[in-house]
């Protein structure tokens, strides 16, 4: 059996752009720039996702789960005070409840994805 002497861990978050009725929104370009000129942010990775109302958010890896813990915790307060300055609230994605019309990203990286989303409005 082998054994892996270290383990690093990083974590994944994802949201969708919400306004202040609950309906996502295509702005998640605008919250990507501020994030990515956040200088409490430095450490994560903010990409766009193939839909123009998600943002992806990696962690970088450490070699315990508390630490990763603790970088999405104390960054969580940024996100969401730069998502407030542009009239937007962040929702962890995973579901949601209401209706949206998907505006999806055209680069070659996605190409992929919309085969398996299937056909949406662009």
């Amino acid at each position: 059996m082998v054994r892996i002497k270290k383990i690093r861990v990083g974590a994944e978050l994802e949201f969708f752009t919400v306004n202040d009725s609950g309906e996502m929104v295509n702005r998640s370009d605008a919250l990507i720039k501020k994030l990515k000129m956040n200088q409490n942010l430095e450490k994560i990775d903010v990409q766009p996702e193939i839909g123009k109302s998600m943002v992806e958010l990696n962690f970088p890896p450490a070699e315990d789960m508390t630490s990763v813990y603790e970088n999405v915790i104390s960054s969580l307060a940024n996100i969401y005070e730069s998502a407030e300055s542009l009239g937007l609230i962040p929702l962890l994605s995973g579901t949601y409840p209401g209706r949206a019309t998907y505006k999806m990203r055209r680069k070659k990286w996605y190409s992929a994805k919309r085969k398996v989303v299937g056909k949406v409005i662009e």
